[in-house]
């Protein structure tokens, strides 16, 4: 069952309402209207999904700006641009500089 919190004092209360179970806040009366709310399995159980993403993660913002990058960039040798093609087809791409350097890949 769904517990408001200081309902009990009623009129002396100066405070505002908050619902236990989804912690929402209300002023004076307006907790009355507030029939539904998370359940404790929805909040607490496994198929609670949290919060959903922002948007892209780091790595798919880095990812793609390293495409853009050796999409703008004018290289003649045909060598590097073919590790360049290499480079913008891996998916996890290293966002540190040690990671990137050839003498770790040895």
């Amino acid at each position: 069952t769904r517990a408001i919190s200081c309902s009990s004092f009623g009129q002396r209360c100066t405070s505002r309402y908050l619902c236990s179970l989804c912690y929402l806040s209300f002023a004076r009366e307006s907790y009355k209207t507030h029939s539904a709310c998370l359940t404790e399995a929805q909040k607490y159980g496994k198929s609670h999904n949290g919060m959903k993403r922002p948007g892209p993660s780091k790595q798919e913002q880095w990812t793609q700006t390293v495409r853009e990058v050796i999409n703008n960039c004018d290289v003649k040798d045909p060598q590097i641009h073919s590790l360049l093609r290499e480079l913008e087809s891996c998916p996890n791409l290293p966002r540190k500089k040690p990671k990137f350097e050839v003498g770790r890949c040895l």
